[in-house]
């Protein structure tokens, strides 16, 4: 009797495991397929919002990724993404978020890019600025003086705003080419400030102008 019991024991056992074993790959297979779909040229939704100042990126990256492709990421980090860790990591301690990233490190690999806690613990640290229960993505843009090349890659800050919060910045850098295996957009935190500063002064410059240019009592001349 005691040896069917165990049995019977073992045997639910090995199928928890097998069950929570399918769950994980299953979990991890359908962000692949998402990943993959990001990754596919030329399909857009005509309606997504495209980061302001791609522009300035597209002009000096020659890698691999499209246009659509590169939108298509930082849209999805913005308004899936980032939320997604936000709701599940605001609130955890530094030991409870370090136990979060070995649980779910596949998936953190595919989504961010991060390959240790360190990384990941950074990044959760910085989502820890923004407020409220959840979050409404508004707006982003990227900071023009920023984007510049590094090997063989292009990086840039990137600037995300959502409801009733200040912008959270973060420093992007462009792969080269189209990672299979995870988002080929990486999402650092080691943000310089005087440059966000400097990012300031230059927005409000250009509406100061913008708005003397709309003024009626701009006058041009040419000569």
């Amino acid at each position: 009797m005691k040896e069917k019991v165990r049995n019977s024991i073992i045997i639910v056992g090995i199928i928890l495991v097998i069950v929570i074993i399918v769950l994980l790959l299953n979990t991890n297979f359908i962000k692949l397929q998402k990943l993959k779909k990001i990754n596919e040229e030329n399909k857009m939704n005509s309606e997504m919002p495209i980061p302001e100042n791609l522009y300035l990126i597209m002009a000096i990256y020659n890698g691999d990724l499209t246009t659509e492709i590169i939108s298509k990421t930082y849209n999805n980090f913005a308004v899936n993404v980032l939320p997604k860790y936000y709701k599940a990591c605001n609130e955890k301690s530094s030991e409870e978020i370090k136990k979060y990233f070995n649980k779910n490190k596949n998936s953190i690999y595919i989504e961010l890019g991060y390959e240790n806690e360190t990384e990941f613990e950074s990044f959760i640290n910085s989502l820890k600025k923004l407020e409220g229960e959840k979050l409404e993505f508004e707006s982003y843009r990227i900071l023009q003086k920023t984007v510049e090349k590094s090997y063989n890659n292009v990086n840039a800050y990137i600037a995300i705003k959502y409801k009733n919060n200040n912008e959270i910045f973060f420093n992007s850098h462009i792969s080269d080419r189209i990672l299979k295996e995870c988002i080929s957009i990486k999402m650092y935190t080691d943000i310089n400030e005087n440059i966000i500063e400097e990012d300031k002064v230059l927005v409000e410059e250009q509406k100061k102008q913008l708005e003397n240019e709309k003024s009626p009592f701009t006058r041009r001349y040419s000569y």
